[in-house]
């Protein structure tokens, strides 16, 4: 029974920290982005955006965001996480451009994958 709990432990342990935040952004949901779609429709698609801009001539700019951050296992480590550590970060931004009228004008959508790396190795 110990032998069992020590093993999980370990593996919870070993199998690293993942924080997200967002929802993912598929090309699917970019696909139905179409001219004369309405912010609603919009909202029915992805949801509330988590942020809201507005330009000097009256548009609006909707930002969706994910992001999902995992940490590697060899931070948790002891002595091992000061020579090699860190993380895989994956960022998706989408951007919503809309005219005085709400009606979808444009996107802009980027996807990142990056590889945080800290310690000395």
């Amino acid at each position: 029974m110990l032998k069992r709990f020590l093993i999980i432990l370990l593996s919870l342990a070993l199998a690293g920290c993942a924080t997200t935040y967002g929802k993912p952004i598929t090309l699917q949901d970019i696909s139905q982005l179409k001219k004369d779609i309405t912010q609603e429709e919009i909202i029915e698609l992805l949801g509330e955006p988590q942020a809201i801009n507005l330009t000097a001539n009256g548009k609006t700019i909707w930002v969706y965001v994910y992001t999902r951050s995992k940490t590697s296992t060899s931070t948790y480590i002891p002595v091992v996480n000061v020579l090699k550590s860190g993380a895989k970060v994956k960022t998706q931004m989408l951007q919503i451009l809309f005219d005085e009228n709400n009606i979808y004008q444009k996107h802009s959508f980027s996807d990142s994958e990056k590889r945080l790396k800290t310690g000395m190795f």
